[in-house]
């Protein structure tokens, strides 16, 4: 192994998938000479090799795609990625699930623990608001439970990025402009440093969005400016000895004013809110490759986040009707963690080999919260949490001609503590364990069937909200909520069936999933109306089941022309649910109902062609329709989008050419269902709307 292993290349995250085309597409006419597909090299479970020969359903965007379509943030690129939906509920879509299980959004309550974890370069981002793409060499997924190498942040799956490499010679700078008001300015190189390399990438984007703010005349209230810095090194410090360097500050400066009586882009508001963050990354690895032929690694990581995320929380302005509120909310919070990552990877002694290693983790979430209302008064209250890791996981792997073996576990114990400025206070100390055992088949050089068997849990807690309103909330309200204060950990089983297969024009992967949920964390809401209190919590009294499939294709049509098609397919069911419905103004028990944010298909297809010296991508994607709470039976509507993305060189430079939702199609990033327009006080459900049609252009020169 000495000489192969680059700690800043390869990330060392639970995969890696450097692509040069976009997964999956649709069978075609045969034709005299077809366009060869490319072949994808993946590391996942610490092994490397071909995509296809790998288990699990794993899927990437490239940097060629990402150079076409030049998307700004995480969010940009989601939609192409099926069973994955996303929540806003900000500037940004930083609520992530997975095939049906993940977070919705984030207000009082701490989430040192999501359930689709997202890094760059190998090191947890803390917040996914932080992903911007620029000089982003890949975004990779792996779905299912990845806990046995990510821990119980890997619970539902895992997002990864990775950025260009230290050594690259791909220096660059990069100017856009687009729709609404958007530039976009950037520069990207890198130098060889003794035996090294290190590499600066720095970004700038600002723009008005597609929100007008009716009261204030203003088109900028849900605007973003944001900016970047990114370093990143790698040294060979001794012959058998590679030490590897990210650091990354991200500052976003942005409004948020999304939500309107009349479910359009013009609002009323006459207090628009922010989106602020904040947030700085550093990790530092270390690998040492033995001479028996075992690497020994260090990762070390830090990440720092401060956001002030607040909102006109009656939507309108004064004078508006007698029986409107005037009132603001607000959430200053400040997040940080620190992780020591220990490995060793051994030597291939026989057919078998193994890693083991100590993972340490300590987080901290402190919250300052402020409302002030002119109908319920001001109220302001702190929140500290602190929560620690400590956890040992090993994997084993035995290859036998065509069959394969890979069996890993991960024991973690998991431990936090909160109190507030409301004198409510709490701890817990639990112990998680996960697992997962995995069998390849390969019948030949181009085909892989498998199965996969995991386990994942993900640690319990409690309602701090709901804890600390308790004595405020209405009789009824009180009895309710008696066991629902903590929820218990959340323990998911699942079963994956694979096959893959690839020629060298053509490649498919499917993947049949089943997920059983058991004491399922449900997010839910309930609004008090005598105390005039909207109190949201984790609800675990359940079980459900998600089941479903992946399926990706992709063929050549001849030397210039290839398709895709990516379909998602899931299903999902709560057992029993027990909300206040505020419809029926009661408690109601819901039965076989759909998890929220979970559309029953998803779908990605397009058509590509390339020439000399152009590429043109004409994209077809879209959604079913989703619930969005378990207290009410609103939904989100599905949606289908096109877009068309031209890129080009021109006397030496890279251009792209890009339209999003080009028949200008209204979709929802999340939804709210309540009685909010004092016109009227009837219950309804409101979007916050995804941005309509846009268009732009880059430029790139080389340097």
């Amino acid at each position: 192994m000495p000489g192969l292993f680059n700690p800043v290349k390869e990330a060392h995250t639970m995969f890696k998938l450097p692509v040069k085309t976009l997964f999956a597409s649709a069978v075609t006419l045969a034709s005299p000479t077809l366009m060869a597909i490319e072949e994808i090299t993946v590391s996942a479970d610490f092994i490397d090799g071909s995509i296809n020969q790998l288990a699990g359903s794993l899927s990437a965007v490239d940097d060629e795609l990402l150079n076409r379509q030049v998307p700004q943030h995480l969010d940009g690129v989601l939609d192409a990625l099926v069973n994955v939906s996303f929540s806003s509920a900000g500037s940004r879509g930083r609520f992530m699930q997975v095939r049906g299980v993940g977070d919705l959004e984030q207000f009082q309550d701490p989430k040192n623990y999501p359930s689709v974890v997202a890094t760059l370069n190998g090191v947890e981002l803390g917040d996914a608001g932080a992903a911007l793409l620029f000089d982003v060499d890949q975004v990779s997924l792996a779905r299912g439970p990845q806990a046995t190498s990510q821990g119980a942040v890997g619970h539902a799956g895992a997002l990864a990025l990775r950025s260009v490499d230290a050594d690259s010679e791909r220096n660059y700078l990069q100017l856009g402009l687009g729709s609404d008001g958007l530039w976009q300015a950037g520069v990207a190189a890198g130098a060889a440093l003794g035996d090294g390399a290190v590499r600066l990438a720095l970004y700038q984007s600002s723009e008005d969005g597609q929100t007008r703010n009716l009261t204030l005349n203003r088109d900028d209230t849900a605007g973003r400016d944001e900016q970047l810095a990114r370093l990143t090194a790698s040294f060979k410090v001794t012959p058998l000895t590679e030490v590897g360097l990210t650091a990354q500050w991200l500052d976003a400066d942005n409004g948020y004013d999304a939500w309107s009586l009349d479910d359009e882009r013009a609002t009323l508001s006459d207090q628009p809110g922010s989106d602020q963050l904040r947030h700085a990354l550093v990790g530092v690895t270390v690998a040492r490759t033995h001479y028996s032929g075992a690497v020994s690694e260090i990762m070390v990581s830090h990440s720092d986040g401060d956001s002030d995320y607040g909102y006109d929380a009656d939507w309108v302005f004064v004078g508006f009707h007698e029986d409107a509120d005037r009132a603001t909310e607000r959430f200053l919070r400040d997040k940080s963690h620190t992780a020591l990552d220990l490995r060793w990877n051994s030597a291939v002694t026989g057919d078998s080999s193994f890693t083991a290693g100590l993972y340490l983790r300590r987080a901290d979430e402190q919250l300052h919260y402020i409302y002030n209302s002119v109908f319920y008064g001001d109220f302001v209250s702190r929140g500290d949490y602190e929560s620690e890791q400590q956890a040992l996981y090993g994997q084993w792997r035995s290859e036998r001609g065509a069959l394969e073996w890979i069996a890993a576990a991960r024991l973690e114990r998991f431990s936090d503590d909160y109190r507030d400025s409301n004198a409510f206070d709490s701890s817990s100390d639990e112990w998680l364990r996960h697992w997962a055992v995995t069998a390849n088949y390969r019948p030949g050089a181009d085909q892989l069937w498998y199965a996969r068997l995991a386990q994942s849990q993900k640690p319990g807690g409690i309602n701090t909200s709901a804890s600390a309103n308790q004595v405020w909330m209405s009789p009824a309200f009180q009895a309710f909520t008696a066991d629902k204060l903590r929820f218990d950990s959340e323990q998911l089983r699942s079963l994956e069936l694979g096959y893959k297969w690839q020629s060298g024009d053509a490649e498919l992967r499917a993947t049949l999933f089943y997920n059983q949920r058991n004491n399922a964390q449900l997010e839910s809401w309930m609004w008090d109306d005598g105390a005039g209190l909207w109190i949201g919590y984790l609800d675990s009294t359940t079980d459900a089941d998600n089941y479903g499939l992946e399926l990706e294709w992709q063929q050549g049509w001849g030397e210039q022309v290839s398709s895709y098609v990516n379909l998602g397919v899931l299903r999902t069911e709560v057992e029993a649910i027990t909300s206040f419905d505020l419809d029926q103004w009661g408690f109601n028990q819901r039965r076989g109902r759909d998890q929220a944010k979970s559309p029953r298909y998803q779908y990605s297809a397009g058509i590509n062609y390339r020439a000399d010296r152009i590429a043109v991508e004409l994209q077809l994607q879209g959604a079913d329709n989703s619930y969005y709470g378990y207290y009410h039976d609103g939904q989100l509507p599905g949606y289908h989008l096109l877009n068309l993305f031209v890129s080009g060189e021109l006397g030496g430079v890279e251009l792209s050419l890009w339209g999003r939702n080009l028949a200008d199609r209204d979709y929802a990033v999340h939804g709210l269902y309540f009685a909010g327009d004092p016109r009227t006080w009837i219950n309804e459900s409101y979007r916050q709307l995804a941005p309509g049609r846009s268009f732009g252009a880059s430029a790139r020169w080389q340097f």
